[in-house]
């Protein structure tokens, strides 16, 4: 998919090359994390292992990742894997705010 098909998808890099949020603010975490998606081309790998993981998912995380769409949902699995390798101790909570 090219960039700027890619982009659509992003709510909250729109292409800038400096992050426009707070450093220590969730949306400083997203707009990084749809950087780096947009950076790798990430698109089909991604929503099809969204798709995988929304399979398995039971009760309210099943209802909180329907609100998505499928290339959504895998933005949000790349954005928890790439910060999850980065800093294993943290908790994630704010994952859910996206």
């Amino acid at each position: 998919m090219e960039r700027e098909e890619l982009l659509k998808y992003c709510r909250y890099y729109k292409g800038e090359e400096a992050c426009p949020f707070e450093n220590d603010d969730d949306k400083c975490r997203f707009w990084f994390g749809e950087l780096q998606w947009v950076k790798a081309n990430a698109e089909s790998k991604w929503t099809e292992y969204g798709r995988e993981i929304r399979q398995q998912l039971k009760g309210e995380k099943a209802k909180s990742a329907a609100r998505y769409s499928d290339v959504q949902f895998g933005i949000i699995i790349f954005i928890e894997t790439l910060f999850s390798k980065n800093d294993p101790y943290d908790d994630l909570h704010w994952i859910y705010n996206y």
